[in-house]
């Protein structure tokens, strides 16, 4: 269903519920953002993000969790400011919002990354 209302708002969507086939894909094609949650079989969304953060090219990152005061603690110190959190219950207004958002500043650091590639 929500990959639907993403669709139907203009943005092409990937689904996987395992971290590793996340990194997989993210090796065949790109994406501008991720959105994960915290707690997958495997590779989790903190230590998925946190591997996506470590790339060359900018990818936003979204990590949604219903356990915020305990995800608070587990995202290290370095990755927070690499990592937007949304705390559920949330609305899908809310998410596409957000993913528009992250969208927008991941574009905005692409072009910074190929200025100064360039120049």
């Amino acid at each position: 269903a929500l990959a639907q209302l993403a669709i139907r708002a203009g943005v092409d969507v990937v689904a996987t519920t395992k971290g590793d086939e996340a990194l997989k894909l993210l090796d065949r094609r790109r994406f501008d953002v991720i959105v994960s949650d915290w707690r997958m079989p495997g590779l989790d969304g903190v230590q998925l993000l946190t591997r996506v953060a470590k790339r060359e090219r900018p990818i936003a990152c979204l990590l949604i969790s219903g356990a915020i005061d305990e995800l608070s603690s587990e995202v290290p110190a370095e990755q927070r400011r690499l990592i937007a959190i949304l705390a559920k219950p949330f609305s899908t207004g809310q998410l596409l919002d957000r993913i528009a958002q992250l969208g927008r500043i991941a574009a905005m650091k692409d072009e910074v990354r190929r200025m100064r590639d360039a120049g």
